[in-house]
């Protein structure tokens, strides 16, 4: 979550954008910008195959995400009354917040990884809705104080009104969508990287822990790996699939189920012929 913003209600425009800027928040809000700016470019690049020539946009658009995570970790740890004492339990909660977890990764795209372009995908997805959030409720408020007033009329108002609107109908999707960007186009991307030897296997062992841990926090993430090993055990449990094949497949979800700390039970071994039956009804 963004740090809270500033309640006072300047009089004067030049008081209100002054004020505007000089809040915490708004560096973090400058964060999101820099990260949308360049991710944007950086894809624009991918798209047209010249994103070797834009890696600087890759490396600046987490330099935007290390910004923004950086403030909110900061703003919730460096209160004493809220962190509590500096101890080992300090460390623990330090370790499993969501925002320092989403820093360190892109800390490690950043510093250590090549550039990977799918790696900026749940990024930017979270920063549009920061950004039009921020945006809604701080920029253009500053600017024309009518903006949030319910019954306003005024370009602004209807702009506010309409963004909220979005923001809420789009919002569960979304992460949703990011979680399965995590799992599927992240994670994908980097094991193939790992089996065709074109990334090295600290990359797989950096994003295996981090889904790992977004598995134990986020109702999505943990919705995408069932989805995924249900897809998989209805494959598998096809009659026309060799049995090597089944116990392949029964040996790497049992590792993975061991990883993660559960999973969702398997579908029947007959399961398959079921569904087949079903068909030709």
């Amino acid at each position: 979550m963004p740090p809270k913003a500033a309640t006072a209600q300047p009089t004067t425009l030049q008081q209100r954008v002054v004020t505007l800027v000089q809040h915490p928040q708004f560096i973090w809000f400058a964060g999101h910008c820099l990260h949308l700016a360049c991710s944007l470019r950086y894809l624009l690049a991918f798209v047209t195959f010249s994103a070797s020539k834009h890696g600087l946009a890759f490396k600046a658009s987490f330099v935007g995400a290390l910004l923004t995570y950086g403030i909110v970790t900061y703003k919730t740890f460096s209160n004493p009354k809220t962190r509590g004492p500096i101890d080992l339990q300090l460390a623990l909660k330090l370790w499993t917040d969501e925002n320092v977890q989403y820093f360190l990764l892109a800390a490690y795209w950043l510093f250590i990884s090549k550039p990977i372009v799918v790696a900026l995908l749940p990024y930017t997805i979270f920063s549009v809705f920061h950004f039009l959030t921020y945006l809604r409720a701080s920029v253009v408020p500053a600017f024309d104080e009518t903006a949030l007033q319910e019954n306003a009329q005024t370009t602004s108002a209807r702009f506010c009104r309409i963004t909220n609107s979005w923001i809420k109908q789009n919002y569960e999707r979304a992460m949703a969508l990011a979680a399965r960007i995590e799992l599927l186009v992240v994670g994908g991307r980097v094991l193939l990287g790992v089996l065709t030897w074109q990334l090295p296997f600290h990359t797989l062992a950096m994003v295996g822990a981090f889904l790992r841990y977004r598995y134990s926090t986020s109702a999505f993430t943990r919705t995408q790996f069932s989805q995924l090993a249900l897809t998989l055990d209805h494959a598998v449990a096809d009659p026309r699939v060799p049995a090597p094949v089944k116990q392949g497949w029964q040996t790497i979800r049992g590792l993975v189920s061991q990883y993660l700390g559960r999973m969702p039970a398997s579908v029947p071994q007959n399961a398959g012929a079921a569904s087949q039956e079903r068909k030709t009804q």
